[in-house]
Protein backbone atom coordinates (compact mmCIF):
# COMPACT_ATOMS: atom_id res chain seq x y z
CA UNK A 1 0.00 0.00 0.00
CA UNK A 2 2.62 2.43 0.91
CA UNK A 3 4.43 1.82 -2.65
CA UNK A 4 1.59 2.40 -4.37
CA UNK A 5 0.42 5.49 -2.53
CA UNK A 6 4.36 6.50 -3.47
CA UNK A 7 3.43 6.38 -6.59
CA UNK A 8 -0.40 6.83 -7.26
CA UNK A 9 -1.55 9.04 -4.28
CA UNK A 10 -2.64 12.41 -5.61
CA UNK A 11 -0.39 14.33 -2.90
CA UNK A 12 2.39 12.02 -3.55
CA UNK A 13 5.04 14.58 -3.23
CA UNK A 14 3.98 15.14 0.14
CA UNK A 15 4.27 11.25 1.92
CA UNK A 16 7.44 10.27 3.88
CA UNK A 17 9.99 8.37 2.91
CA UNK A 18 10.03 4.39 3.43
CA UNK A 19 12.42 4.78 6.18
CA UNK A 20 10.47 7.67 7.65
CA UNK A 21 6.75 5.97 7.24
CA UNK A 22 8.29 2.55 8.01
CA UNK A 23 5.18 1.13 6.95
CA UNK A 24 6.16 -2.38 8.61
CA UNK A 25 5.09 -0.83 12.16
CA UNK A 26 1.92 -1.24 11.34
CA UNK A 27 1.83 -5.36 11.27
CA UNK A 28 0.78 -7.26 14.39
CA UNK A 29 -0.52 -4.86 16.81
CA UNK A 30 -3.17 -7.16 18.03
CA UNK A 31 -6.31 -5.85 15.50
CA UNK A 32 -7.61 -7.77 12.50
CA UNK A 33 -5.34 -7.84 9.21
CA UNK A 34 -8.21 -5.15 7.79
CA UNK A 35 -7.98 -3.02 10.74
CA UNK A 36 -4.20 -3.13 10.16
CA UNK A 37 -4.51 -2.10 6.77
CA UNK A 38 -7.30 0.79 7.10
CA UNK A 39 -5.06 2.25 9.71
CA UNK A 40 -2.04 2.16 7.33
CA UNK A 41 -4.27 4.13 4.84
CA UNK A 42 -5.64 6.66 7.61
CA UNK A 43 -2.23 7.13 8.30
CA UNK A 44 -0.78 7.62 4.97
CA UNK A 45 -3.90 10.01 4.09
CA UNK A 46 -3.08 12.76 6.88
CA UNK A 47 0.51 13.79 5.70
CA UNK A 48 -1.16 16.01 2.68
CA UNK A 49 -1.74 19.57 4.24
CA UNK A 50 -4.22 21.87 2.22
CA UNK A 51 -2.31 25.43 2.73
CA UNK A 52 -5.80 27.28 2.64
CA UNK A 53 -6.60 25.49 6.05
CA UNK A 54 -3.52 24.19 7.51
CA UNK A 55 -4.74 21.23 7.87
CA UNK A 56 -4.71 17.43 6.30
CA UNK A 57 -6.56 17.15 3.33
CA UNK A 58 -8.04 13.93 4.06
CA UNK A 59 -8.60 15.35 7.96
CA UNK A 60 -12.45 13.93 8.19
CA UNK A 61 -15.50 16.35 9.40
CA UNK A 62 -16.84 14.41 11.70
CA UNK A 63 -14.90 10.99 12.43
CA UNK A 64 -11.32 10.13 14.21
CA UNK A 65 -9.51 7.56 12.50
CA UNK A 66 -11.28 8.04 9.49
CA UNK A 67 -9.90 9.22 6.04
CA UNK A 68 -12.22 11.84 4.44
CA UNK A 69 -11.79 10.77 0.77
CA UNK A 70 -9.72 7.63 1.04
CA UNK A 71 -11.32 3.75 1.56
CA UNK A 72 -10.27 0.38 1.53
CA UNK A 73 -12.74 -2.70 0.88
CA UNK A 74 -12.27 -6.28 1.11
CA UNK A 75 -14.30 -7.81 -1.84
CA UNK A 76 -14.29 -11.86 -0.85
CA UNK A 77 -16.88 -10.72 1.67
CA UNK A 78 -19.44 -10.57 -1.29
CA UNK A 79 -17.81 -12.81 -3.95
CA UNK A 80 -15.40 -10.91 -5.83
CA UNK A 81 -16.83 -7.64 -5.27
CA UNK A 82 -16.97 -5.29 -2.59
CA UNK A 83 -20.00 -4.93 -0.62
CA UNK A 84 -20.56 -1.02 -0.95
CA UNK A 85 -20.06 -1.02 -4.49
CA UNK A 86 -22.38 -3.78 -5.03
CA UNK A 87 -24.93 -1.27 -3.54
CA UNK A 88 -24.09 1.53 -6.06
CA UNK A 89 -25.01 -0.56 -8.65
CA UNK A 90 -28.46 -1.88 -7.04
CA UNK A 91 -27.33 -5.66 -6.10
CA UNK A 92 -26.20 -5.20 -2.37
CA UNK A 93 -28.60 -7.20 -0.04
CA UNK A 94 -30.59 -4.78 2.37
CA UNK A 95 -34.04 -3.54 3.15
CA UNK A 96 -33.48 -0.16 1.33
CA UNK A 97 -34.83 2.60 3.81
CA UNK A 98 -33.47 5.03 5.83
CA UNK A 99 -34.94 6.30 9.17
CA UNK A 100 -34.63 9.26 11.27
CA UNK A 101 -35.95 10.66 14.49
CA UNK A 102 -37.35 14.10 14.29
CA UNK A 103 -38.98 15.03 17.50
CA UNK A 104 -40.41 13.12 20.45
CA UNK A 105 -41.46 9.49 19.96
CA UNK A 106 -41.16 10.47 16.15
CA UNK A 107 -39.40 8.24 14.11
CA UNK A 108 -40.42 8.96 10.32
CA UNK A 109 -38.67 6.74 6.65
CA UNK A 110 -36.11 9.18 5.71
CA UNK A 111 -36.21 7.89 2.45
CA UNK A 112 -36.93 4.03 0.64
CA UNK A 113 -35.49 2.77 -2.47
CA UNK A 114 -37.26 2.27 -5.29
CA UNK A 115 -36.92 -1.59 -6.06
CA UNK A 116 -36.32 -2.46 -2.31
CA UNK A 117 -37.94 -4.64 -0.05
CA UNK A 118 -39.08 -1.13 1.95
CA UNK A 119 -40.46 0.37 -1.23
CA UNK A 120 -42.28 -2.75 -2.44
CA UNK A 121 -43.99 -2.67 1.22
CA UNK A 122 -45.40 0.67 -0.04
CA UNK A 123 -42.95 2.23 2.65
CA UNK A 124 -42.09 5.98 1.43
CA UNK A 125 -40.38 9.09 2.58
CA UNK A 126 -42.75 10.89 5.34
CA UNK A 127 -44.71 8.03 6.97
CA UNK A 128 -43.93 7.82 10.69
CA UNK A 129 -43.13 4.28 12.29
CA UNK A 130 -45.36 4.12 15.48
CA UNK A 131 -44.10 0.47 16.13
CA UNK A 132 -40.74 -1.27 15.47
CA UNK A 133 -41.51 -5.32 15.92
CA UNK A 134 -44.35 -4.94 17.69
CA UNK A 135 -42.54 -2.21 20.13
CA UNK A 136 -43.67 1.18 20.33
CA UNK A 137 -41.54 4.00 19.20
CA UNK A 138 -39.31 5.31 22.03
CA UNK A 139 -36.68 8.58 20.92
CA UNK A 140 -34.07 7.17 23.56
CA UNK A 141 -30.47 5.52 23.02
CA UNK A 142 -31.59 2.03 24.21
CA UNK A 143 -34.50 1.75 21.45
CA UNK A 144 -32.17 3.01 19.00
CA UNK A 145 -29.93 0.04 19.93
CA UNK A 146 -33.08 -2.37 19.84
CA UNK A 147 -33.82 -0.81 16.19
CA UNK A 148 -30.54 -1.36 15.06
CA UNK A 149 -30.07 -4.42 16.19
CA UNK A 150 -33.87 -5.47 14.98
CA UNK A 151 -32.75 -5.04 11.23
CA UNK A 152 -29.37 -7.20 11.78
CA UNK A 153 -32.45 -10.03 11.32
CA UNK A 154 -33.93 -10.92 8.02
CA UNK A 155 -36.72 -9.18 8.49
CA UNK A 156 -38.59 -6.90 10.67
CA UNK A 157 -42.05 -5.28 11.49
CA UNK A 158 -42.87 -1.75 11.13
CA UNK A 159 -45.98 0.00 12.25
CA UNK A 160 -46.48 2.90 9.73
CA UNK A 161 -48.74 5.94 9.81
CA UNK A 162 -49.55 8.09 7.02
CA UNK A 163 -50.40 11.30 9.05
CA UNK A 164 -52.39 12.97 6.12
CA UNK A 165 -55.03 10.30 6.13
CA UNK A 166 -54.62 9.07 9.45
CA UNK A 167 -54.53 5.56 8.32
CA UNK A 168 -52.31 2.65 9.73
CA UNK A 169 -50.81 -0.98 8.59
CA UNK A 170 -48.32 -3.33 8.89
CA UNK A 171 -44.97 -3.51 6.95
CA UNK A 172 -43.24 -6.47 6.89
CA UNK A 173 -39.66 -6.02 5.29
CA UNK A 174 -36.75 -8.60 4.11
CA UNK A 175 -33.23 -8.40 3.96
CA UNK A 176 -32.86 -9.37 -0.36
CA UNK A 177 -30.96 -8.60 -3.45
CA UNK A 178 -32.97 -6.11 -6.04
CA UNK A 179 -32.54 -3.89 -8.80
CA UNK A 180 -32.56 -0.54 -7.44
CA UNK A 181 -33.68 2.68 -9.29
CA UNK A 182 -31.67 5.52 -8.25
CA UNK A 183 -34.36 7.66 -8.40
CA UNK A 184 -36.90 8.30 -5.41
CA UNK A 185 -39.63 10.35 -7.41
CA UNK A 186 -39.88 12.93 -10.08
CA UNK A 187 -42.49 15.60 -10.72
CA UNK A 188 -43.72 18.67 -13.36
CA UNK A 189 -45.27 21.40 -11.57
CA UNK A 190 -47.03 23.34 -13.84
CA UNK A 191 -47.03 27.15 -12.23
CA UNK A 192 -48.62 30.03 -14.71
CA UNK A 193 -45.84 30.51 -17.64
CA UNK A 194 -43.32 27.73 -15.55
CA UNK A 195 -42.85 24.18 -16.39
CA UNK A 196 -41.26 23.27 -13.97
CA UNK A 197 -39.31 19.62 -13.85
CA UNK A 198 -37.79 17.90 -10.14
CA UNK A 199 -36.49 14.38 -9.43
CA UNK A 200 -34.42 13.13 -6.20
CA UNK A 201 -31.42 11.06 -7.27
CA UNK A 202 -30.33 8.94 -4.50
CA UNK A 203 -26.78 8.24 -5.87
CA UNK A 204 -24.83 7.91 -9.36
CA UNK A 205 -25.38 4.19 -10.39
CA UNK A 206 -23.37 2.84 -12.84
CA UNK A 207 -24.63 4.85 -16.61
CA UNK A 208 -26.55 1.60 -17.82
CA UNK A 209 -28.74 1.81 -14.70
CA UNK A 210 -28.85 5.50 -14.89
CA UNK A 211 -29.77 5.81 -18.39
CA UNK A 212 -32.50 3.55 -17.86
CA UNK A 213 -34.20 5.18 -14.64
CA UNK A 214 -33.60 8.67 -16.20
CA UNK A 215 -34.11 8.37 -19.63
CA UNK A 216 -38.11 8.28 -19.65
CA UNK A 217 -38.37 11.40 -16.73
CA UNK A 218 -36.07 13.42 -19.03
CA UNK A 219 -38.31 12.70 -21.80
CA UNK A 220 -41.41 13.67 -20.00
CA UNK A 221 -39.60 17.08 -19.27
CA UNK A 222 -38.61 17.73 -22.95
CA UNK A 223 -41.73 16.65 -23.77
CA UNK A 224 -43.09 19.29 -20.95
CA UNK A 225 -41.15 21.79 -22.07
CA UNK A 226 -40.05 22.52 -18.89
CA UNK A 227 -38.30 25.98 -18.04
CA UNK A 228 -36.49 24.98 -14.70
CA UNK A 229 -35.43 22.26 -12.88
CA UNK A 230 -35.12 21.29 -9.77
CA UNK A 231 -32.52 18.15 -8.66
CA UNK A 232 -32.77 16.80 -5.27
CA UNK A 233 -29.44 15.14 -4.27
CA UNK A 234 -29.68 15.73 -0.55
CA UNK A 235 -28.33 12.20 0.03
CA UNK A 236 -26.16 11.26 -2.71
CA UNK A 237 -22.74 11.00 -1.98
CA UNK A 238 -21.59 10.29 -5.60
CA UNK A 239 -20.38 7.06 -7.67
CA UNK A 240 -19.83 6.50 -11.26
CA UNK A 241 -17.92 9.49 -13.45
CA UNK A 242 -19.72 8.54 -16.54
CA UNK A 243 -23.11 8.99 -14.62
CA UNK A 244 -22.20 12.30 -13.91
CA UNK A 245 -21.20 12.97 -17.67
CA UNK A 246 -24.68 11.68 -19.11
CA UNK A 247 -26.43 13.78 -17.02
CA UNK A 248 -24.82 16.91 -17.65
CA UNK A 249 -25.21 16.10 -21.18
CA UNK A 250 -28.95 15.90 -21.01
CA UNK A 251 -29.08 19.26 -19.01
CA UNK A 252 -25.88 21.15 -19.90
CA UNK A 253 -27.31 24.51 -22.47
CA UNK A 254 -26.76 24.39 -25.93
CA UNK A 255 -23.57 26.70 -25.66
CA UNK A 256 -21.50 24.22 -23.54
CA UNK A 257 -21.92 21.67 -26.45
CA UNK A 258 -18.18 20.83 -27.11
CA UNK A 259 -17.28 22.74 -24.64
CA UNK A 260 -14.64 21.85 -21.84
CA UNK A 261 -17.35 19.51 -19.33
CA UNK A 262 -13.89 18.75 -16.64
CA UNK A 263 -10.49 18.06 -16.67
CA UNK A 264 -8.61 14.90 -14.40
CA UNK A 265 -5.62 16.44 -13.11
CA UNK A 266 -3.40 13.15 -11.82
CA UNK A 267 0.22 13.82 -9.87
CA UNK A 268 2.99 14.29 -12.22
CA UNK A 269 4.40 10.33 -11.77
CA UNK A 270 0.98 9.65 -13.12
CA UNK A 271 1.26 12.26 -15.85
CA UNK A 272 4.59 11.59 -16.74
CA UNK A 273 3.81 7.50 -17.17
CA UNK A 274 6.59 7.22 -14.56
CA UNK A 275 4.33 4.23 -12.22
CA UNK A 276 5.66 0.53 -12.84
CA UNK A 277 3.31 -0.61 -10.34
CA UNK A 278 0.19 0.07 -12.35
CA UNK A 279 1.99 -2.73 -14.95
CA UNK A 280 0.26 -4.75 -12.18
CA UNK A 281 -3.16 -3.56 -12.03
CA UNK A 282 -5.32 -5.22 -15.03
CA UNK A 283 -8.14 -3.53 -16.19
CA UNK A 284 -11.71 -5.34 -15.39
CA UNK A 285 -15.18 -3.99 -17.32
CA UNK A 286 -18.33 -3.49 -15.59
CA UNK A 287 -18.98 -7.33 -15.17
CA UNK A 288 -15.51 -8.25 -13.47
CA UNK A 289 -13.79 -9.40 -16.82
CA UNK A 290 -10.37 -8.45 -17.85
CA UNK A 291 -10.03 -5.90 -20.50
CA UNK A 292 -8.06 -7.81 -23.61
CA UNK A 293 -5.72 -4.84 -25.37
CA UNK A 294 -5.06 -7.11 -28.92
CA UNK A 295 -3.93 -10.60 -27.76
CA UNK A 296 -3.16 -9.46 -24.16
CA UNK A 297 -4.07 -8.25 -21.22
CA UNK A 298 -4.75 -4.50 -20.31
CA UNK A 299 -3.88 -2.90 -17.51
CA UNK A 300 -3.43 0.51 -15.84
CA UNK A 301 -0.05 1.10 -17.36
CA UNK A 302 -1.40 1.37 -20.88
CA UNK A 303 -3.28 3.92 -19.45
CA UNK A 304 -2.45 7.67 -20.63
CA UNK A 305 -3.15 10.17 -17.30
CA UNK A 306 -2.30 13.33 -19.09
CA UNK A 307 -4.71 15.97 -18.53
CA UNK A 308 -4.90 16.62 -22.30
CA UNK A 309 -6.02 12.90 -22.39
CA UNK A 310 -8.69 13.31 -19.34
CA UNK A 311 -10.16 16.62 -20.51
CA UNK A 312 -14.40 15.52 -20.89
CA UNK A 313 -16.26 17.90 -23.45
CA UNK A 314 -19.54 18.42 -23.60
CA UNK A 315 -21.21 16.00 -26.44
CA UNK A 316 -25.02 16.45 -26.18
CA UNK A 317 -27.28 14.04 -28.02
CA UNK A 318 -30.78 15.42 -26.68
CA UNK A 319 -31.84 17.07 -24.11
CA UNK A 320 -33.25 19.90 -22.16
CA UNK A 321 -30.87 22.39 -23.72
CA UNK A 322 -32.77 25.78 -22.87
CA UNK A 323 -33.70 25.44 -19.34
CA UNK A 324 -33.80 29.32 -17.71
CA UNK A 325 -32.07 27.85 -14.74
CA UNK A 326 -31.40 24.55 -12.15
CA UNK A 327 -31.45 24.63 -8.38
CA UNK A 328 -30.07 21.88 -6.18
CA UNK A 329 -31.50 20.63 -2.98
CA UNK A 330 -28.19 19.84 -1.30
CA UNK A 331 -26.88 18.51 2.39
CA UNK A 332 -23.78 17.97 4.00
CA UNK A 333 -23.69 14.55 2.84
CA UNK A 334 -23.87 15.33 -0.89
CA UNK A 335 -20.19 14.23 -2.37
CA UNK A 336 -18.22 13.34 -5.33
CA UNK A 337 -19.87 13.14 -8.64
CA UNK A 338 -22.96 15.39 -7.10
CA UNK A 339 -20.72 17.69 -6.09
CA UNK A 340 -19.10 17.73 -10.08
CA UNK A 341 -21.91 17.53 -11.90
CA UNK A 342 -22.72 21.29 -9.99
CA UNK A 343 -19.25 22.40 -10.84
CA UNK A 344 -19.58 21.54 -14.30
CA UNK A 345 -22.62 23.38 -14.84
CA UNK A 346 -21.83 26.40 -13.05
CA UNK A 347 -19.44 27.84 -15.77
CA UNK A 348 -22.41 27.49 -18.13
CA UNK A 349 -25.76 28.52 -16.81
CA UNK A 350 -27.40 30.18 -13.54
CA UNK A 351 -26.77 27.76 -10.82
CA UNK A 352 -28.46 27.77 -6.89
CA UNK A 353 -27.90 25.65 -4.00
CA UNK A 354 -30.63 24.93 -1.20
CA UNK A 355 -29.00 23.43 0.91
CA UNK A 356 -31.07 21.44 3.82
CA UNK A 357 -30.08 20.29 7.29
CA UNK A 358 -31.16 19.25 10.71
CA UNK A 359 -30.30 22.33 12.49
CA UNK A 360 -32.47 24.13 10.27
CA UNK A 361 -31.64 27.20 8.64
CA UNK A 362 -28.12 27.08 10.29
CA UNK A 363 -25.64 27.49 6.63
CA UNK A 364 -24.73 24.33 4.67
CA UNK A 365 -21.98 23.17 3.05
CA UNK A 366 -22.04 20.12 1.07
CA UNK A 367 -19.37 17.05 1.89
CA UNK A 368 -16.53 18.73 -0.32
CA UNK A 369 -14.81 15.98 -2.57
CA UNK A 370 -13.49 17.12 -5.78
CA UNK A 371 -11.07 14.40 -6.27
CA UNK A 372 -11.51 10.58 -7.46
CA UNK A 373 -10.22 7.58 -7.60
CA UNK A 374 -10.38 3.88 -8.97
CA UNK A 375 -9.94 0.54 -7.06
CA UNK A 376 -6.15 -1.01 -6.71
CA UNK A 377 -5.78 -4.64 -6.00
CA UNK A 378 -3.62 -5.72 -3.41
CA UNK A 379 -4.50 -9.17 -2.27
CA UNK A 380 -7.99 -9.80 -1.36
CA UNK A 381 -8.52 -5.88 -1.01
CA UNK A 382 -9.64 -2.89 -3.07
CA UNK A 383 -7.86 -0.07 -2.12
CA UNK A 384 -9.67 3.68 -3.08
CA UNK A 385 -6.99 6.40 -2.91
CA UNK A 386 -7.21 10.13 -3.60
CA UNK A 387 -5.51 9.82 -7.09
CA UNK A 388 -7.59 12.52 -9.40
CA UNK A 389 -8.32 15.84 -8.85
CA UNK A 390 -11.66 16.72 -10.95
CA UNK A 391 -11.77 21.01 -12.34
CA UNK A 392 -14.63 22.41 -14.43
CA UNK A 393 -14.02 24.80 -17.96
CA UNK A 394 -12.71 27.48 -15.52
CA UNK A 395 -10.23 25.36 -13.66
CA UNK A 396 -12.11 25.39 -10.55
CA UNK A 397 -12.25 22.60 -8.06
CA UNK A 398 -11.02 23.78 -4.66
CA UNK A 399 -14.02 22.75 -2.74
CA UNK A 400 -12.06 20.70 -0.51
CA UNK A 401 -14.25 22.10 2.65
CA UNK A 402 -17.01 21.76 0.52
CA UNK A 403 -19.64 24.32 -1.77
CA UNK A 404 -21.48 26.81 0.23
CA UNK A 405 -24.62 27.23 -0.36
CA UNK A 406 -27.31 30.37 -1.69
CA UNK A 407 -30.50 29.16 0.71
CA UNK A 408 -30.85 27.17 3.94
CA UNK A 409 -33.91 24.72 4.68
CA UNK A 410 -34.98 22.44 7.31
CA UNK A 411 -34.64 18.50 6.33
CA UNK A 412 -37.92 17.89 6.82
CA UNK A 413 -38.72 14.10 6.86
CA UNK A 414 -42.18 14.86 7.23
CA UNK A 415 -42.98 15.47 3.88
CA UNK A 416 -41.88 12.87 0.77
CA UNK A 417 -40.01 13.69 -2.17
CA UNK A 418 -41.80 16.00 -4.68
CA UNK A 419 -44.19 17.40 -1.90
CA UNK A 420 -44.29 20.88 -2.29
CA UNK A 421 -44.75 21.74 1.98
CA UNK A 422 -41.08 20.31 1.83
CA UNK A 423 -39.12 23.36 2.86
CA UNK A 424 -36.04 22.93 0.62
CA UNK A 425 -38.43 21.96 -2.85
CA UNK A 426 -40.68 25.42 -1.94
CA UNK A 427 -37.70 27.72 -1.02
CA UNK A 428 -37.02 26.61 -4.89
CA UNK A 429 -40.39 26.95 -6.28
CA UNK A 430 -41.28 30.06 -4.46
CA UNK A 431 -37.50 31.30 -6.68
CA UNK A 432 -39.05 29.97 -9.73
CA UNK A 433 -42.34 31.52 -9.94
CA UNK A 434 -42.80 33.71 -6.35
CA UNK A 435 -46.61 33.49 -4.97
CA UNK A 436 -47.80 30.14 -7.54
CA UNK A 437 -48.01 28.40 -4.56
CA UNK A 438 -50.64 29.02 -1.69
CA UNK A 439 -48.86 30.35 1.82
CA UNK A 440 -48.00 27.66 3.99
CA UNK A 441 -49.21 28.24 8.04
CA UNK A 442 -46.68 28.79 10.16
CA UNK A 443 -47.12 26.26 12.54
CA UNK A 444 -46.94 23.41 9.40
CA UNK A 445 -43.33 24.70 8.66
CA UNK A 446 -41.86 23.69 11.71
CA UNK A 447 -39.10 21.05 11.12
CA UNK A 448 -40.03 19.13 14.52
CA UNK A 449 -42.24 18.90 16.87
CA UNK A 450 -40.38 20.06 19.55
CA UNK A 451 -37.28 22.57 18.36
CA UNK A 452 -34.97 21.94 21.39
CA UNK A 453 -35.11 18.09 19.93
CA UNK A 454 -31.75 16.60 18.37
CA UNK A 455 -33.02 15.43 15.24
CA UNK A 456 -30.98 11.59 14.70
CA UNK A 457 -30.18 8.85 11.88
CA UNK A 458 -30.87 5.62 13.06
CA UNK A 459 -28.45 3.67 10.88
CA UNK A 460 -30.37 0.82 9.59
CA UNK A 461 -28.73 -0.49 6.36
CA UNK A 462 -25.03 -0.70 5.14
CA UNK A 463 -23.85 3.54 4.11
CA UNK A 464 -23.55 4.23 0.66
CA UNK A 465 -20.53 3.95 -0.77
CA UNK A 466 -18.96 7.73 -0.65
CA UNK A 467 -16.91 8.24 -4.27
CA UNK A 468 -16.15 9.43 -7.74
CA UNK A 469 -15.58 5.95 -9.38
CA UNK A 470 -13.59 6.63 -12.46
CA UNK A 471 -15.27 4.14 -15.04
CA UNK A 472 -14.17 5.37 -18.65
CA UNK A 473 -10.04 4.83 -19.86
CA UNK A 474 -8.05 6.42 -22.58
CA UNK A 475 -5.33 4.44 -23.78
CA UNK A 476 -1.79 5.00 -24.73
CA UNK A 477 -1.63 5.37 -28.33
Amino acid sequence: MYFYAKELYLWNNQLPTQQQFNPRQYLGDGTSEMDQVKKTLFVLSQFAINPVTSQPYERHPSQTGVAKYSTVLDYLQSGGTPVAVNTLKGAGESFGLGLVAIGSNDIRIQYAIRGSSADNAGVRRGLRVTKVNSRPVSTTESYYDFVQSAFQNSAVELMIKDEDSGTERLATLYQSNYSADPVHKDSIFRLGQRNIGYFSFHYFSPASNARTALSPIFQRFINAQITDLIIDLRYNGGGYLNTCKYIANVIGPAASDRRVMFSEHYNAVMQRGESPLLAKQYIYDGNNQPVMLGDRLATLADIDFSVASNTTFFDHEYGLHQLRKIYFIVSDKTASAAELLINVLKPYMPVTLIGVSSAGNTPVRTYGKPVGFFDIRIDHYKVYMSMFQDKNANNEGDYFDGMPTDISRPDDARYNFGDTRDPALRAAIDAIAPGALPRIASQERLSSTDNNFHVKEIPVSAPMFNGLIKDNWRFLK
